[in-house]
């Protein structure tokens, strides 16, 4: 039975976006891939209008919800719910990203030592959310920030490449790093809920483009350049890999809910009804002309994204790569799929690979009738480590 051991190793993880929060109860028994307990999904409406305090209520609301969810199949085997590590993941907008060059040059040779380290990361740091507060939070909320990931990518000792960062001895130390940030409060809000609830202080934070990265390494080690896309509710996240690692990330303020929106204009009907013909559309069941005509609605925020995506593209080190890797629910995919591979911004034709089960299934596992994620089975695989 799948629950008899699931609180020795068990794994919660939460994926913040802005169309919607999802979360997953994860085992992870040694050697054995990861498997996916239960899996929840509530939709959300972020607006960039919206008030800090329906924010914060919006996002409390929502996680009790997803907990209660979780936990729902554990209590109808009775077992209890003993969470070993809970992993908070954030998508565009809670969370402002950026690479930075950092560089040292000496006239004597020193070792690089964390001391070191750190004095050159702090000084990225306050430079970095100076930046964060004017561009990408100034909609969603003031506050104080809070880092929630400094991961090196590439490191250059004397020009050249390392694979470890301390105790390395030159005259001149290079390296770019990955830094991430998010409002403290929000940060303050999910520790207040899952210290309260789950009784466990092994709580970490994360961004989703560089799980997703690490999540593509795993399952597709031998690719070297590429893009990242992920294709959320009211933003797109853009990611740029060089030489097998991350060497810029931006992110733009379009996403699939544009669709709906304008769709829904067009038609003058709700945002859900609009979604449900996109659906329909998606799977094939429209009709020709339906079809066509869905296209034609839907073209000018196809071509506004498509802008939006080869400007944020250009502006990460490495340009507009052809092949790319993409997150996207199923509803859009089919419009995003023909706009990129119709589009003439490419060099050459593109190649797409969308991250969906198909893709996952081969580094992780599901209970039976556990309900299939894609972005919760992406972050399993990271999070977890496991190659297929």
């Amino acid at each position: 039975m799948f629950f008899s051991h699931s609180s020795k190793n068990l794994r919660l993880i939460f994926d913040i976006g802005s169309g919607s929060i999802g979360g997953a109860a994860v085992l992870e028994e040694g050697a054995r891939a990861p498997t996916l307990l239960a899996t929840a999904r509530l939709p959300i409406s972020l607006e960039p209008t919206i008030a800090k305090s329906e924010l914060k209520r919006l996002l409390c609301s929502s996680l009790e919800i997803i907990l209660k969810d979780l936990a729902a199949p554990f209590r109808a085997a009775g077992q209890p719910m003993r969470v070993k590590q809970v992993d908070c993941v954030f998508a565009a907008p809670w969370y402002s990203a950026k690479t930075r060059e950092i560089s040292v040059s000496k006239n004597e040779s020193f070792v690089v030592s964390p001391e070191l380290v750190n004095e050159l990361l702090k000084k990225e740091e306050q430079i970095f959310e100076g930046e964060a507060v004017r561009s990408a939070f100034e909609s969603l909320i003031h506050d104080d920030l809070h880092m929630i990931e400094r991961q090196p990518m590439q490191i250059f000792v004397n020009g050249y490449h390392v694979g470890s960062l301390y105790g390395k001895r030159g005259r001149e130390l290079r390296m770019s790093v990955y830094m991430s940030i998010v409002p403290h409060s929000i940060v303050e809000i999910v520790e207040d809920i899952i210290h309260k609830t789950l009784h466990t202080s092994h709580l970490s934070f994360h961004s989703f483009p560089l799980l997703l990265f690490g999540a593509v390494r795993i399952l597709y080690p031998g690719e070297e350049h590429y893009l990242l896309v992920d294709i959320a509710g009211e933003a797109t996240d853009v990611v740029c890999v060089v030489g097998g690692s991350l060497a810029g990330v931006a992110t733009m303020p379009l996403g699939a809910a544009a669709l709906r929106k304008t769709l829904a204009r067009k038609l003058s009907v709700s945002q859900e009804l609009a979604g449900s013909r996109l659906s329909l559309f998606a799977e094939g069941n429209l009709e020709a002309e339906m079809a066509r005509t869905l296209r034609e609605q839907t073209g000018e925020a196809l071509r506004d994204w498509l802008a939006a995506f080869e400007k944020a593209s250009k502006q990460c080190q490495g340009g507009l790569l052809s092949r790319i890797f993409l997150t996207v629910d199923a509803y859009a995919r089919p419009l995003y799929e023909e706009t990129l591979k119709e589009s003439k911004i490419f060099g050459s034709a593109p190649q797409l690979f969308f991250l969906d089960e198909t893709m996952t299934s081969r580094a992780i596992s599901r209970a039976p009738s556990v309900q299939a994620d894609p972005f919760l089975s992406l972050e399993t695989c990271a999070l977890s480590k496991r190659s297929p």
